[in-house]
């Protein structure tokens, strides 16, 4: 109850996997993650090293690996441990809350490493490479992805394959390349499947819609969709982590159907409605921060398409702010993208956002598209000022 009234929502649920995988598993280590909790108590910023803690043993609950240590134990000696378990907090919490990122740090990667902590740098990696991966650093998080890969085969670390072919999905995806993306999707689907991990199998199916729906394969992502839209309904809500991405993509196809002139269709009778499910991907997005631009384009374009025209600049505006702020220039690019089709849109009542035209925002996208190599991205902007341009001849 302490974790959970200092750390909010996502360390309860932290709290609450981690004790009943292990109960449920018989698992070891049970009375060492309680222990390993308890040391970190005396500490001044305990809050986040019992969080960061509990997660850890968490992840080594479902992995399965035997290595019951602590991963903070205090003493004479332990500066290192000390400071490196407060920096994976903070990396933690940078991308599920919104403490800033200090970047990859090889030597805690090494530090988990030594250790044999495989959950520990598995998570780690799948952190950094996210965050890469969503501000456009594509390079980088190739980088990491194999090194990731690299440990994986070296250990035979299963835990460290999965992450690895995680990071691929989400950097293929950023980047529309969708035969890539879905070659590395029906591996982690196939390991869920086997694992029967469906909390991951929501993710890895939201995924691959979003690469059908890259490739315009409506009504294949709809399929895909009804499955993670079951899945949610037969399990709640659980943790934004679980939830916010299938949401999103449920959102985002539900957006293009109306767009179409299919109304707002769901995926099946007794699915969450199209305006709960836009309150429910607002209220678990901004509870993380490196995906809380993306949510707010989406909800920002829902509101546009129910007319509600103001609310939609509000949430536009919000996402490009953190957007800016976290240099997640992707949905810097595709916001402003979605705000200068807005603010072109004679029906729109708007002519500026931020003292700035529509042919600004158009320009602030493109630039940002090429810069990035988004190709898919760019070609749909073409596509939409020739459009304009023979619309206004």
């Amino acid at each position: 109850q302490n974790v959970a009234h200092g750390l909010g929502e996502q360390a309860a649920w932290i709290v609450i996997i981690a004790v009943s995988r292990t109960r449920n598993m018989n698992y070891p280590g049970i009375g060492q993650m309680e222990a390993g909790s308890n040391n970190c108590l005396a500490h001044p910023n305990w809050l986040q090293l019992v969080g960061v803690e509990l997660q850890l043993w968490a992840s080594s609950a479902v992995d399965g690996t035997t290595d019951t240590t602590p991963f903070f134990q205090p003493g004479v000696g332990r500066d290192e441990e000390e400071r490196f378990a407060l920096e994976g907090a903070e990396q933690w919490q940078s991308f599920y809350g919104w403490r800033k990122t200090r970047g990859f740090n090889p030597d805690l990667l090494d530090f988990y490493l030594r250790r044999g902590g495989f959950s520990s740098s598995g998570f780690y990696l799948h952190i950094c490479g996210m965050q890469l991966s969503l501000c456009g650093r594509f390079d980088e998080a190739a980088v990491l992805m194999q090194k990731t890969k690299d440990i994986a085969e070296e250990h035979g670390v299963g835990l460290l394959a999965g992450t690895y072919r995680h990071q691929l999905t989400v950097s293929c995806l950023a980047r529309s390349r969708t035969a890539e993306a879905l070659s590395s999707i029906e591996w982690q689907l196939a390991n869920f499947e086997r694992s029967g991990q469906t909390s991951f199998r929501k993710i890895a199916l939201a995924y691959k819609a979003d690469a059908l729906m890259q490739e315009g394969n409506w009504d294949g992502a709809g399929m895909v969709l009804r499955e993670a839209s079951v899945l949610i309904a037969r399990e709640g809500l659980a943790t934004p982590a679980q939830t916010l991405e299938p949401a999103m993509a449920i959102l985002e196809w539900r957006c293009e159907g109306a767009k179409a002139g299919r109304g707002w269709t769901v995926e099946f009778r007794g699915a969450m409605r199209t305006g709960r499910l836009a309150r429910l991907v607002e209220r678990h997005g901004r509870k993380m921060s490196y995906l809380f631009p993306k949510s707010m384009r989406l909800v920002g374009n829902y509101w546009w398409l129910r007319g509600r025209k103001r609310r939609a600049f509000r949430f536009w505006t919000e996402g490009l702010v953190v957007a800016e702020k976290l240099a997640i220039n992707p949905e810097v690019a595709r916001i402003s993208f979605e705000v200068a089709k807005a603010l072109a849109d004679p029906k729109g009542g708007a002519r500026a956002l931020n003292g700035q035209d529509s042919d600004f925002h158009a320009e602030r996208a493109r630039s940002q598209f090429e810069q990035l190599g988004l190709a898919a991205d760019l070609q749909e902007l073409e596509k939409w000022r020739a459009f304009t341009r023979r619309e206004g001849s």
